[in-house]
Formats: C-alpha cells, sequence, structure tokens
C-alpha cells in the first residue's frame, strides 16, 4: 500500500513460466484483483514471518489431524 508522500514503483519481473503458473493459481484462489495484490500480500506475510523469525518467535503449522511441523525460515 503506498504512503502518502510516497511515488510508487514500477518492476518488471522476469519469471518462469511455472512461476508463472502458480501467480495465476494464487490470484484465482485469493479472488484477488490483480497479479499486484497478490505480490503486496505476500510481501506482507513474508515480512511477518521475518520478523516473527527475529524475535526468535517459534511458527508451527498444524494440519487437519492435529500434527505440527516447525516452519523452518533459513
Amino acid at each position: 500500500m503506498a504512503m502518502a508522500n510516497q511515488k510508487d514503483q514500477r518492476l518488471n519481473l522476469r519469471i518462469s513460466r511455472s512461476e508463472q503458473k502458480r501467480l495465476e493459481k494464487l490470484i484465482k484462489l485469493s479472488d484477488a484483483a490483480s497479479t499486484t495484490e497478490v505480490i503486496r500480500r505476500a510481501l506482507a506475510v513474508y515480512e511477518h514471518l521475518w520478523d516473527a523469525k527475529q524475535g526468535e518467535i517459534q511458527i508451527l503449522l498444524r494440519d487437519k489431524e492435529g500434527d505440527e511441523t516447525n516452519l523452518l525460515l533459513l
């Protein structure tokens, strides 16, 4: 989300065909209005995960059966 007094930055992004298909799938699954919206959401999630890692917080993923896996960020 652009803040007041900031100019938007246009980026050119080169991705493989398989990455393009993944992006298109995420657009449909998330009912996003655009590729830009999916990328903004992904950046927000990525930033949150790294903030958690810096705070030495453990992130656990739990499946439907209740089994947990620790999310490792390298």
